[in-house]
């Protein structure tokens, strides 16, 4: 499961920064990859301390905060309810297979495989409904008000995906499984389809007339509120100021690309040969002393 859960991080963090010529993309990917890499050490924490491990160090709320923080962190959830929208600068198939489906709800996968873990716990349950609650309105507003069609939909995932923890708090694992499912088919479809936003409004309009298809009133304070929360994303939940001083453009000094290349390259093939080494009987082997 560790492991899984970490190349998924790193495979998105990868798509995210395909367009590294962008600078804003290289700032999104590295934001991606700091979310991702605290969720994994959430995950890690809830494996360490779980009811696998020794009884010395096992620690059940331990274990139970460690799922929690690690769903949340992956899915987009409060206060990091920005990682969508981060994570949508890459191309549209990537950010449908990765957001909409696979990184957006493998934790309510993992939480409702794990519910024997931390459902027992009251405060497990009311943090989780929390945050789910704080996401889907906090995330909601943001759809409403965000002008590009696939921001708009990132931040509807993870409001959808917040409702479904609310479910999962209530103790509904199976429902939530199945609005999980269709949940994820719904939003690829969507970001698929976002590319021809403007070409499926006009086609729309020609068929339906624009009264019938014109955009929906926001209420003004709705508006506000969803605006203020957006540069709460924007501006406070970012990467430190130093790290835009740096030109990831530029060649590091001290880093050799080829040395590097063969240095990893005979890790991974020392480590896939040591679980195929052949097993000799120790009996067969000959004595010299």
């Amino acid at each position: 499961v560790a492991i899984g859960w970490t190349l998924i991080g790193y495979c998105s963090t990868f798509l995210i920064g395909g367009f590294n010529d962008r600078p804003l993309a290289r700032d999104n990917a590295a934001y991606a990859f700091l979310v991702y890499q605290l969720s994994d050490a959430a995950l890690l924490a809830a494996i360490a301390f779980g009811p696998s491990s020794d009884a010395a160090v096992a620690n059940p709320e331990l274990a139970a905060a460690g799922l929690l923080v690690a769903s949340a962190l992956k899915s987009s959830q409060f206060p990091f309810s920005g990682l969508f929208l981060r994570s949508m600068e890459g191309a549209s198939p990537n950010s449908a297979l990765g957001y909409a489906a696979l990184s957006a709800h493998i934790p309510v996968v993992l939480l409702a495989q794990t519910m024997p873990m931390w459902f027992e716990f009251e405060w497990a349950r009311a943090a989780l409904a929390a945050v789910g609650i704080a996401t889907a309105v906090q995330a909601t507003l943001i759809a409403n008000v965000r002008a590009d069609r696939k921001g708009s939909i990132a931040s509807s995932t993870a409001a959808t995906v917040g409702a479904i923890f609310v479910v999962l708090a209530a103790g509904y694992d199976e429902a939530a499984l199945l609005l999980a499912l269709g949940h994820s088919c719904f939003r690829m479809n969507q970001i698929f389809r976002s590319p021809s936003a403007i070409q499926d409004s006009r086609a729309w309009q020609a068929d339906l007339g624009s009264e019938a298809t014109g955009p929906e009133r926001v209420l003004k304070a709705a508006w506000k509120a969803g605006w203020a929360f957006n540069r709460i994303n924007s501006d406070f939940f970012r990467l430190p100021d130093q790290f835009y001083a740096v030109d990831l453009k530029r060649p590091l000094n001290f880093y050799n690309a080829k040395g590097t290349q063969l240095a990893v390259t005979a890790l991974f093939v020392g480590a896939v040969s040591a679980f195929h080494l052949p097993q000799v009987p120790t009996q067969n082997i000959p004595a010299f002393f």
